[in-house]
């Protein structure tokens, strides 16, 4: 097998699965999305998109199965070219040739099925870092106005979360006030959200 044919072996695996993990995973989004709820720890939470998340992990697991595949078929195929070479006994290129010749296409083929992977996997951080950051946006549009409205959460702040979101940080001047404010973000986000956003927030005893 030659280097560009086993590129292009690589290359077809690769955006074959892909489109095939993109296609079910985007069809778990739509017809069985408590499944992605289930499994990822974000499912329960506002805002979480079981399309969008089916089609991300789809398409990136699809390419990292593809080319783990497409890498596994060139070096069957490279092992059998060099073992019908030996059977029919060509004398004019040496056995030790061919093995080198196979382990620099092998390693030249899993630096790309590597380099491949990574590259799909930083896309997929980055695309799911842009989600975190849209989500704390948009609680950070509900929540805000709450917090300058009313005196008593003066010393309350808004901060983001690692995971995606935004939380409360600091404290009220009574029970009741943190009450009222738990009250104003359930109302303004939804009940079981609230609850974790509110976790870091205390009254003054």
């Amino acid at each position: 097998m030659t280097a560009r044919g086993a590129v292009t072996t690589i290359v077809a695996c690769t955006l074959l699965l892909a489109a095939i993990g993109l296609a079910i995973g985007g069809l778990l989004g739509v017809f069985a999305p408590e499944y992605y709820r289930t499994v990822l720890p974000s499912g329960r939470e506002p805002g979480f998109d079981p399309v969008s998340v089916g089609v991300g992990l789809g398409l990136t697991q699809g390419a990292i199965g593809g080319a783990a595949v497409g890498l596994g078929l060139v070096g069957l195929l490279c092992w059998r070219d060099a073992g019908a070479r030996r059977s029919a006994g060509t004398g004019d290129v040496p056995e030790g040739a061919i093995l080198r010749r196979g382990l620099r296409t092998f390693a030249a083929i899993a630096i790309l099925a590597v380099c491949t992977a990574a590259a799909l996997l930083a896309g997929f951080l980055a695309g799911e870092r842009q989600a975190y950051q849209r989500r704390y946006r948009e609680e950070r549009q509900e929540i805000a106005p709450l917090l300058t409205e009313d005196p008593a959460f003066a010393d309350v702040r808004l901060e983001e979360y690692s995971g995606g979101g935004a939380y409360l940080t600091g404290e009220v001047p009574t029970p009741a006030d943190l009450e009222r404010l738990q009250t104003a973000v359930a109302r303004a986000i939804s009940e079981p959200r609230s609850r974790t956003i509110m976790s870091a927030v205390r009254a003054r005893p």
